[in-house]
């Protein structure tokens, strides 16, 4: 258990105007949140009536993976795991979000 930690679903940044609302946690790998904070920081932030706040393809590469591509070997590699958790055949929301998580993580590759 020591190599689990608990980490919010988005940013709480995100949510900065609205002290009394809260974002999910998951359990993830202490590791996983290595490389992430400058990226969640710049998303968007809630507004008023938002509502909810949409799983961003980037939030999603950060649950069904939990750690920062270094290269872009490590990015496909990782794509590739998350397919495997991801049944995608035939449904094509699904397939647009996959290439989604592709081009928003490899803006942040260095060797793109």
């Amino acid at each position: 258990m020591s190599a689990l930690d608990a980490d919010h679903i988005a940013a709480r940044t995100m949510l900065k105007d609205f002290p009394d609302s809260w974002i999910a946690i998951f359990p993830t790998y202490k590791s996983s949140n290595s490389g992430f904070g400058p990226i969640e920081g710049g998303l968007p932030k809630a507004r008023k009536g938002f509502g909810s706040i949409a799983l961003s393809p980037l939030a999603a590469f950060k649950i069904l993976n939990g750690k920062m591509p270094r290269s872009s070997d490590d990015l496909n590699h990782a794509l590739a795991d998350i397919k495997g958790q991801i049944s995608s055949g035939g449904n094509s929301f699904l397939q647009d979000f996959m290439c989604s998580i592709y081009d928003d993580m490899s803006k942040y590759i260095e060797d793109r």
